[in-house]
């Protein structure tokens, strides 16, 4: 996904065993990572979150002022 000149893309990691149910982790700069549980979360509900992230980052930069709750998270379907 690209939107407002930020990417998101997938990386695959070696297959462990979720410690969480759900952690999203930043490291330097926005380099990030979602670990889910595959028993309670697909990679299209792992995405959809991750996509709804970057959405949010977006509208944070574009609206600078705003507060967080007027920062739009859903797309337009």
């Amino acid at each position: 996904m690209d939107t407002y000149g930020l990417t998101a893309r997938p990386e695959p990691v070696p297959a462990t065993a979720a410690k969480f149910d759900l952690s999203f982790t930043l490291s330097q700069g926005l380099d990030g990572e979602l670990e889910y549980s595959a028993d309670l979360f697909d990679a299209d509900t792992a995405r959809s979150l991750v996509d709804s992230f970057v959405r949010f980052l977006a509208g944070a930069v574009a609206r600078p002022h705003a507060p967080v709750s007027g920062v739009d998270v859903l797309s337009d379907g």
